[in-house]
């Protein structure tokens, strides 16, 4: 009689869930999602809130183990078995802007939410934690209005005093360029200048100063290019609703200032925009 040879079956992937804050449900879980899915930051962003629903169901569901770039690029994105993420960034891509997009959900329409619900920040795993809650505001001191922002001295980081001019010249040129949109309130230089180079966290800083939001930054001189790298931050979190960088290649820094100054004043003007519900 002939031996059978024995088939082995597929090796089951072990059942993981999401690790939850003591206390804290799935369906809690699930509500805060919904929350967060229905808001108008992401109800436009059709593909970023299927990504979300799909990593944070996954975790709950102990599919942890589902949330490889590859099963991610098939399950959400609709990516052949032909697909190479050495190749096809996607995935990579659409996780940065989902994370961007939930620091930006909960610096507005969820600030007062109790749970936070995300992606990790490496990896596509989903987190969920608690938030602190807010003390109540003192009736005796308004909040800041939403549409003021302070613009922190901008930071050389080149050795030597080379671009220390620049960088004033810089800071005083966005102040003036953004204070000329109309909208938003600008703090003045002299309201901020004695935070240049100082650590204090950006949330005090908003709370002397009395704006929503701050515009930090820096620029460096390497291999012949001038770098302004710019971050927004939300004054109430201290969360980084946006950042980027603009490169000019020039041999001295003040000839590439005028460059600087309009790509990044545009960029900036532009989110500040989206935030004040101009584009969502």
């Amino acid at each position: 009689m002939p031996i059978r040879a024995a088939v082995a079956a597929p090796p089951r992937r072990p059942r993981s869930r999401v690790a939850l804050p003591k206390g804290v449900t799935a369906a809690e879980v699930r509500g805060q999602l919904e929350r967060m899915l229905a808001s108008e930051t992401f109800e436009r962003s059709l593909r970023l809130s299927a990504f979300l629903r799909h990593v944070v169901e996954a975790g709950l569901d102990g599919r942890l183990a589902e949330l490889a770039e590859t099963d991610l690029a098939a399950a959400v994105f609709e990516r052949r078995e032909s697909f190479d993420p050495r190749i096809d960034t996607i995935v990579r891509v659409e996780a940065g802007r989902l994370r961007n997009k939930v620091r930006e959900y909960y610096a507005t329409a969820g600030a007062g939410d109790p749970l936070w619900v995300g992606l990790a920040q490496r990896g596509y795993r989903p987190v969920v934690r608690r938030r602190p809650q807010r003390a109540e505001a003192r009736p005796a001191r308004e909040a800041p209005g939403a549409k003021t922002l302070a613009v922190l001295p901008i930071e050389d980081l080149t050795d030597g005093p080379a671009l220390a001019l620049a960088c004033r010249a810089l800071t005083e040129e966005l102040i003036h360029g953004l204070a000329q949109q109309g909208d938003w309130a600008v703090a003045a230089r002299t309201s901020v200048r004695q935070y240049r180079d100082d650590p204090t966290d950006v949330r005090k800083i908003a709370t002397a100063v009395e704006v929503a939001y701050v515009l930090e930054g820096s620029l460096q001189k390497a291999n012949g290019t001038v770098r302004l790298r710019l971050r927004l931050l939300d004054g109430a979190t201290g969360l980084t609703l946006w950042a980027g960088s603009f490169d000019e290649p020039s041999a001295e820094p003040d000839s590439s200032r005028d460059a600087l100054v309009r790509a990044a004043r545009g960029a900036v003007t532009e989110v500040l925009g989206e935030l004040s519900g101009g584009r969502r």
